[in-house]
């Protein structure tokens, strides 16, 4: 082993040290952590093989024989985690068969029978077949680019694996390999493990990071209740039509909008006899039926307030999608108290046929004090109207939406 080999070695262990950090960070957020650590563990395991790898290429025995336990189970650990993370079935049981088996050839061919060719052979067979049996597990359904580059590099794996059965097994003909060959095959050993295995936890790491970002977008846009989006979905998609709240008018739409509040009735005194827990059951059925009663986004905005907007061609249908809101929530919530007693929902909306020349501030405002008009007017009702007649609906002061302490 010369000075070279010796720093790419000690190279490699120090990337593989990284990974398996890398890996044990991410481990930290419960919805990745089974495949994380699985990957930790891998790179781990590669991290105390490499240093033992070099000193026993030439001197094979005890020393070889972890160094090719500890590759070839790290290799299973690494696809283990690969699958977890895709929900794919892992078969542990065959990966755990071909890394022992391989670990058995290496001992027999090394401490029983001295075949330097059946024991690489054997190595490499087994760490081929762990990656096809990957490859075949991960094929469809990669609909992103890195999963795809996964499977790819999985795939060229189990080609390079291969190749190294036939480059030691053409000796065999002629009978074992000198110390010269050894040295000559360990370059190839050596860049395939480093090309193969560095990119491979590359991918897996970008891919939980991915796989991180998206949760967490979904968590942010999802109301974890109701499952309905959330506030901030329900604000950026007001950003989206270009208002924030402010002066900024929202930009040409293809056709008119209607924007409609929803408040339970009485929520407070719902919490407050019969508690929290009956509470949060009638929010979750509240949003089930405003889910299934009208197109459009609906989001739970506050405690128990909800909004909805949605297409509207003119002002009527504005109302009737209310008033069919209204309906579904009281078919649905009939007697859905412990006493039996209905929950019931009041609404405010406001139609404009140019949302283009309003600012959302003003459709929020407008659709809030509605919504306080419907509640003034006796609850369970819904009560709207026109942007085109609110010319001071932009001056009306702060809106009460998502605010706790709202007319109830």
């Amino acid at each position: 082993m010369n000075i070279e080999t010796s720093a790419f070695f000690w190279l490699l262990t120090s990337l593989y040290i990284v990974f398996a950090l890398a890996f044990l960070l991410i481990s930290r957020v419960v919805l990745l952590r089974g495949p994380a650590l699985l990957a930790a563990a891998a790179a781990a395991m590669a991290a105390l093989g490499l240093p033992i790898d070099p000193f026993a290429q030439l001197s094979p025995g005890l020393m070889y024989g972890t160094a090719v336990a500890l590759h070839l189970f790290g290799n299973a650990a690494l696809a283990s985690g690969l699958l977890m993370r895709r929900g794919r079935p892992i078969p542990v049981r065959m990966f755990v068969l071909l890394a022992g088996l391989g670990t058995a050839a290496t001992f027999f061919f090394t401490l029983v029978v001295t075949e330097v060719s059946l024991r690489r052979a054997g190595v490499a067979l087994a760490a081929a077949a762990i990656s096809l049996i990957t490859a075949a597990c991960l094929r469809g359904d990669n609909r992103t680019v890195v999963d795809r580059l996964i499977l790819g590099v999985v795939l060229l794996s189990a080609l390079n694996y291969a190749g190294r059965i036939l480059v030691v097994s053409v000796p065999l003909l002629g009978g074992p390999l000198s110390p010269a060959q050894a040295q000559a095959f360990l370059p190839l050993h050596l860049a395939g493990m480093a090309v193969a295995g560095t990119a491979l936890n590359i991918l897996f790491l970008s891919a939980l990071g991915i796989d991180l970002i998206r949760r967490q977008a979904r968590e942010i846009g999802t109301d974890a209740l109701t499952g309905l989006a959330s506030r901030r979905a329900f604000m950026d998609r007001l950003e989206s039509l270009g208002g924030r709240q402010g002066r900024r008018a929202l930009p040409a739409q293809p056709g008119p909008v209607g924007l409609i509040l929803i408040d339970i009735d009485r929520f407070k005194a719902v919490n407050d006899r019969f508690g929290h827990a009956v509470g949060d059951e009638v929010l979750r059925r509240t949003g089930a039926a405003l889910a299934g009663a009208a197109p459009g986004l609906p989001a739970r905005i506050g405690g128990e307030e909800f909004a909805l907007l949605v297409p509207a061609p003119g002002p009527a249908d504005a109302a009737r999608t209310a008033e069919d809101l209204r309906r579904a929530v009281e078919a649905a919530l009939a007697g859905g108290l412990p006493d039996g007693g209905d929950i019931t929902v009041s609404l405010g909306w406001v139609w404009s046929g140019e949302p283009h020349r309003e600012t959302a501030s003003a459709l929020l405002l407008a659709a809030d004090d509605f919504l306080y008009r419907a509640k003034a007017d006796g609850r369970n009702r819904a009560v709207g109207g026109d942007m085109a007649g609110m010319a001071g609906a932009s001056a009306a002061g702060p809106s009460r939406i998502g605010n706790a302490g709202a007319a109830a």
